[in-house]
């Protein structure tokens, strides 16, 4: 484990170990093992803290408090998650508490069955795109003033359809879809036809056959679903909930699948199948979190399946990404497509030296690879089945520029070019009046990271820029300019006794 994260570790653990006795000094090997006695080991608190958005080694200073904080809380999840509760042998099992989709009226009322979850690893980070199930962001909606179905809703024997006609022909009603599929408009027309039409369809064809009747415009004439039919779908596979569920019928199947809680922990969540009959869709939720208009594809018909398999290729990454996560992948996607699903790289990511952590042959391997190479050749990484990827971060060493300080204009930074000189440095920091100007230092960096002190004369470079004084710089060097006050004696003199103001004053 990194040296940065043993100290921070340890440092929080003293806190809380505090918090626990009023007396005693707790050592470092007094610490891991109050940890170790919880159960708990340092590896599966730093990747807790990870998925919590904290990475230990590259805390800034103003999140310290506030780590000390989530550090307590996470300490205190996995000691909860690990205690199991006894119960009697005989009592049933404790089930989730995962309700079905509460039925319409009249209709069945829904047969559910609850499966436990597949994997319930607290260690494993768990796959993106299942959370959307989990957290109530798809709604089951029950009414139908919760939401307007689009135009690719179909429509079926029992909806509710609202025609109504404004301007030089004013008219409006509202008609049911019979068994047969046809509702019956009045006004002398004749029945139409329209279940298993989509609503767009429905409202052009319901446009032509009103216009044959009625002097009406296409801004003059209006189609809704004032109410749905109920429908039962059926879900299985590796859901939370398995069973028919009864919703109106303007729901999706992301609503249904939410319904039911969710894919379980290894549930896919990229080949998701919606049956209908002979036709089979494919449901792909990170379609969906990238373009959420794919839900109108998705509209269900009474009796519809939803299958849930396992999920086949599930690959982890972690280190410097946006969102360190497992991700499902299809077949043809590799490491290029992985990195964009975790949001890509940090700002300081590194990708010439990722490594890969696989089983293979029946032991774990690990594999590093430079991957900016690889893909700037045009090239992927082929990922497999519980791959592990780590990308790294870019060590603090970045050594391009040469600092300035003291009696300057701008002092700070500057980027060193090849070939710059101290000359160059100057004109760019600007000397201040008060400068001195026969001698200054500049601090050569060295490869074991320490300083060497030079001396050299500004007068003699400012005149000839080709003296030999004007030293060409290297990464890392620092120009200290000095001040003639920093080398002035200042006297001074008091005047006491019978006057009106005594004071020091200086001497000139």
């Amino acid at each position: 484990m990194p040296l940065v994260f043993r100290h921070i570790l340890f440092l929080f653990l003293l806190v809380i170990a505090f918090q626990q006795a009023s007396f005693g000094q707790v050592t470092e090997g007094q610490a891991r093992e109050m940890l170790a006695e919880k159960g708990i080991s340092e590896d599966t608190l730093r990747d807790r803290l990870l998925r919590k958005g904290y990475d230990p080694e590259r805390l800034r200073p103003d999140q310290i408090e506030e780590f000390q904080t989530v550090l307590a809380e996470t300490i205190r999840e996995i000691e909860s998650e690990r205690v199991v509760p006894e119960r009697n042998q005989n009592q049933p099992p404790v089930l989730p508490d995962v309700s079905p989709v509460i039925p319409g009226e009249n209709s069945p009322t829904s047969i559910t069955k609850i499966t436990e979850t597949a994997n319930s690893d607290p260690d494993k980070l768990p796959i993106y795109g299942q959370q959307i199930f989990r957290d109530n962001s798809l709604a089951v909606f029950q009414q139908s003033d919760e939401i307007t179905p689009s135009d690719t809703y179909i429509i079926g024997t029992g909806d509710k359809i609202g025609v109504i006609g404004f301007g030089r022909s004013q008219f409006e009603e509202i008609m049911d879809v019979g068994i047969d599929g046809f509702i019956k408009p009045s006004g002398g027309l004749p029945r139409i036809l329209i279940k298993g039409l989509s609503l767009g369809e429905a409202k052009e064809l319901l446009f032509q056959r009103y216009n044959q009747y009625y002097v009406i415009g296409r801004g003059e004439f209006q189609v809704t679903i004032t109410k749905t039919r109920n429908i039962t779908v059926n879900v299985f596979g590796e859901a939370l909930t398995t069973g028919a569920f009864s919703v109106p019928g303007f729901n999706t199947a992301f609503n249904v699948i939410s319904a039911a809680g969710g894919p379980t922990d290894i549930g896919s969540v990229r080949n998701i199948k919606v049956i209908s009959g002979k036709n089979v869709r494919v449901l792909d939720v990170y379609e969906f979190m990238s373009n959420p208009e794919v839900v109108k594809n998705f509209y269900l018909h009474d009796n519809d399946y939803i299958h849930i398999p396992v999920a086949e290729k599930v690959v982890s990454i972690m280190g410097a990404v946006n969102r360190p996560m497992s991700y499902e992948l299809l077949d043809k996607e590799n490491l290029s497509q992985l990195i964009k699903y975790a949001g890509g790289l940090l700002a300081d990511g590194y990708l010439s030296d990722v490594q890969v952590i696989r089983f293979l042959d029946d032991r774990r391997i690990v594999t590093n690879i430079n991957f900016k190479e690889l893909s700037q050749g045009g090239g992927d990484y082929v990922l497999y089945n519980g791959d592990e990827i780590v990308i790294k971060t870019i060590e603090d060493n970045t050594l391009n520029f040469v600092n300035v300080s003291g009696a300057v204009q701008f002092p700070g930074r500057y980027e060193r070019r090849a070939e710059m000189k101290i000359s160059d440095v100057i004109d760019q920091s600007i000397l201040k009046p008060e400068a001195r100007l026969d001698f200054a230092y500049v601090l050569r960096y060295q490869p074991d990271g320490t300083y060497q002190y030079e001396r050299i004369n500004l007068r003699d470079i400012i005149n000839d820029p080709a003296s030999p004084e004007n030293l060409i710089l290297n990464d890392g060097d620092q120009i200290q300019i000095l001040t003639l006050k920093t080398y002035s004696d200042l006297s001074f003199f008091t005047v006491d006794g019978a006057v009106r103001h005594p004071d020091t004053f200086s001497f000139n």
